[in-house]
């Protein structure tokens, strides 16, 4: 994606506050970049000791539950992954500077520059909302017989958090078996699929 391409609103909407810190992630980074998410991460891990320990950080996942909800791209993330089953990597302003010398590519350094002018320019109010969202989910811990499983639950929306993988062990079944069930859910339209994430 060249400099021109670069549309300030959507970089915005790229832009989250995690941990105290402005960070993008690195599925929004890639694209932006013209990597394969898997490719770019392959390159910062070979560069890894040219950033800084706080520059870049793996979310947790009710850090990510926080980022797609209140994002459409990080909702298209979770949905199309590519088969994807790790968190994605958050990077700092600082992070994303070190990516200028990580990166191959005749536009990196234009790029770099924009997103970091962009980074810097969003507004605090923006980034306090992000930050009073976070405030609406708790982690409440299930414990059943064998079973321990820390569920994200949104009290105010009557909504919980679970992936594939813990209503599986939940029900002690396999997650092929959970994903047919939900697909007979959305075949049988007791559920949109544009109603979960």
């Amino acid at each position: 994606m060249n400099k021109k391409e670069l549309d300030y609103e959507i970089i915005k909407s790229m832009i989250y506050t995690i941990r105290g810190h402005k960070v993008m992630l690195d599925f929004d980074l890639a694209k932006l970049y013209g990597y394969e998410t898997k490719v770019f991460n392959q390159q910062v891990k070979r560069n890894i000791d040219k950033f800084q320990k706080e520059c870049i950080f793996k979310l947790k996942n009710d850090e990510f539950l926080v980022a797609r909800s209140q994002n459409v791209t990080a909702q298209i993330w979770a949905t199309n992954n590519g088969g994807r089953t790790t968190l994605p990597y958050a990077f700092t302003e600082q992070g994303i500077k070190t990516l200028s010398t990580v990166l191959r590519g005749t536009n990196v350094s234009d790029i770099t520059s924009m997103l970091l002018e962009m980074i810097t320019s969003v507004e605090l109010s923006t980034t306090e909302k992000w930050l009073s969202e976070a405030n609406k989910y708790e982690i409440v811990k299930f414990e059943s017989g064998d079973i321990i499983l820390d569920v994200n639950v949104s009290p105010n929306e009557d909504t919980v958090w679970l992936t594939q993988n813990e209503i599986a062990i939940l029900y002690d079944t396999t997650i092929s078996n959970i994903s047919m069930h939900i697909t007979n859910i959305f075949d049988s339209n007791e559920l949109k699929k544009d109603s979960v994430i």
